[in-house]
């Protein structure tokens, strides 16, 4: 049993340092608190109207006037993310486990060091797709094991379904392609039905929303924030106000959070002609060119990520392809289709660097659980050599990653690396390179064999 767990010490050990690190580059606004608009989620509960994403609120609300205590929900926003982070760095970790420990540490580096994995968690702590997605991996780990699924596993299935769309809708949109593709890979009958149990729940949940779901959990006077020794503090950054960060205050002050999105729910025709307008405004050609734009600036880094993690994945095959086209196939497989799977998201939020980022880990978490190797008790078969070429991206992908551990990246989930013009400028010659290097490889080895 000491051997099975002695490789997990020192990666584990130097992804709580990235976690840190990433942790300690982040702005002071993000290390005080969660912003206010994540907060308003756990504060909000059922009332005389049903309002969507107040599940969260209503299973707290229970502890009485805690429940809205700001610290209070940030000490429980950050355990749901640390929780959430932890569920999806031990299977990266036990899926690197035939590895040697400093090619182990490399790619930890390069899938751990990124805006799109732990500093993007830290940006967004408190959302509560977090909480979902901790519970979700949870159950997938699980689900992954399980060789007999009994009738109230089935039901479990449908009643987290239920409660995950409650909590927040969009994440079937994430949940569904990961299940899907833990089936798709084991092709058992009881994961079927689990996967058909899940989805009847979120469907329950969804049309619950939809019949009587008419306001939205932040409806004017719907939520009281109460504060001990800090307020927030807001300011306007690009004509919207914007939390940033903390100020002292009496202790025995209340905030009563009066508005932030006063309208109804909006429909998915309403939320659609927002972003019609935002991108289209100046003509087709401009609103295209802005789109194409923001989905590089925002797929950079998780596409060099899922590609050196579908490169592994073929590489610790019995019978690797060993070629470009192989990892294509499996890059396509595994991340494309559940990406376009989030394209309803895409089309009426502005939060594109947070759907490409949650899309990224949980299918990567997927597949880890997943890959046979880390199912040996005595550690698998260890790979003695690893490619130049991947061994060269590993190296490159850990690098730019370092080098876009900036403070100044700080809303990522909107804009990606197009909040920094220096970083999306290095960005396009990274992307460049690191594509260079499979393409090279790919001809190199067709003329050696082709010789």
């Amino acid at each position: 049993m000491a051997d099975s767990k002695k490789f997990l010490y020192l990666p584990l050990a130097l992804a709580a340092a990235l976690l840190w690190l990433q942790f300690s580059i982040r702005p002071p606004q993000l290390k005080t608190g969660l912003d206010f608009y994540w907060a308003a989620y756990w504060a909000s509960h059922y009332g005389p109207d049903f309002c969507r994403r107040s599940l969260l609120g209503t299973l707290l609300s229970p502890l009485g006037e805690i429940a809205s205590q700001y610290d209070f929900i940030a000490v429980l926003a950050w355990a749901a993310m640390l929780v959430f982070w932890f569920r999806l760095t031990v299977p990266v970790i036990r899926f690197l486990r035939p590895l040697s420990l400093l090619f182990q540490c490399l790619f930890v580096t390069a899938i751990l060091l990124s805006p799109a994995w732990t500093a993007l968690l830290i940006e967004i702590v408190g959302d509560p797709l977090q909480v979902v997605f901790a519970v979700f991996l949870l159950l997938l780990a699980d689900f992954i094991r399980r060789d007999l699924f009994p009738t109230w596993y089935g039901l479990l299935w449908f009643a987290f379904g239920v409660a995950a769309s409650l909590v927040h809708e969009a994440s079937a949109f994430f949940m569904l392609p990961c299940l899907a593709t833990a089936v798709w890979l084991d092709r058992g009958s009881g994961k079927r039905k689990a996967l058909m149990a899940c989805l009847a729940g979120l469907l329950v949940g969804v049309l619950s929303i939809v019949a009587f779901g008419k306001h939205s959990c932040f409806e004017s006077g719907g939520i009281a924030i109460r504060k001990g020794q800090a307020l927030p503090k807001w300011t306007t950054v690009r004509g919207r106000e914007r939390y940033l960060g903390l100020f002292p205050a009496p202790e025995d002050t209340t905030l009563t959070f009066v508005e932030v999105n006063p309208s109804t729910v909006r429909t998915f025709q309403e939320l659609l002609g927002n972003q019609q307008r935002y991108f289209f405004s100046q003509g087709f050609p401009h609103g295209l060119y802005l789109i194409v734009w923001r989905l590089c600036a925002v797929m950079i880094v998780p596409l060099a990520q899922s590609w050196v993690v579908c490169s592994l994945l073929e590489w610790f095959k019995s019978q690797p392809a060993k070629t470009t086209a192989g990892v294509l196939v499996n890059w396509l497989r595994f991340y494309g289709l559940p990406l376009v799977c989030t394209f309803p998201l895409w089309m009426i939020g502005s939060d594109w660097g947070r759907f490409a980022g949650y899309s990224l880990m949980l299918q990567t978490v997927v597949l880890c659980l997943q890959c046979p190797k880390q199912n040996s008790d005595h550690g698998g078969s260890k790979v003695k050599t690893l490619p130049g070429w991947l061994i060269c991206q590993g190296v490159l992908l850990s690098a730019f990653l370092a080098y876009c551990t900036a403070p100044e990246l700080t809303t990522y989930r909107i804009w990606g690396l197009n909040q920094v013009w220096p970083l999306l400028r290095a960005g396009a010659g990274f992307i460049v390179v690191f594509f260079g290097v499979s393409v090279a490889q790919h001809f190199m080895r067709r003329g050696a064999t082709e010789s």
